[in-house]
C-alpha cells in the first residue's frame, strides 16, 4: 500500500522523515532551478507545487534559499533540479 492510496482513502498519514531529494543537472532555457514541495496537513500530502527558479532574477540564491528554507520549515518534502553543486547552495550532504 503505497502513499497515494492512504491519500485516496482519507487514511492519516504518518510523516516520520522529511526528505530533501538534489539532483545536479543541466537546465533548459534560462533556469537556475526547479523545486517541487510537497505539502503535508495532518491526513498525508495536501498539495505539490513547482517554483522555476530564472537564471535573471536579481539573486538567484536568496530566491532558492527562501523558497527551499520555507518548505523544509513547514515539514515539507523538497526536490530540487539544479546545475550548481548542492555545497553551493549550502546543501551538504548528512
Amino acid at each position: 500500500m503505497n502513499w497515494i492510496d492512504r491519500l485516496r482513502r482519507g487514511e492519516p498519514f504518518n510523516q516520520g522523515s522529511q526528505l530533501l531529494y538534489y539532483v545536479r543537472s543541466e537546465l533548459l532555457g534560462e533556469y537556475f532551478a526547479v523545486i517541487r514541495v510537497s505539502w503535508f496537513d495532518t491526513r498525508g500530502i495536501c498539495c505539490i507545487s513547482e517554483t522555476c527558479i530564472e537564471k535573471r532574477e536579481i539573486d538567484v540564491l536568496a530566491v532558492f534559499s527562501e523558497v527551499v528554507g520555507m518548505a523544509l520549515r513547514s515539514g515539507s518534502n523538497v526536490c530540487v533540479i539544479c546545475a550548481e553543486d548542492p555545497e553551493y547552495l549550502g546543501i551538504y550532504d548528512t
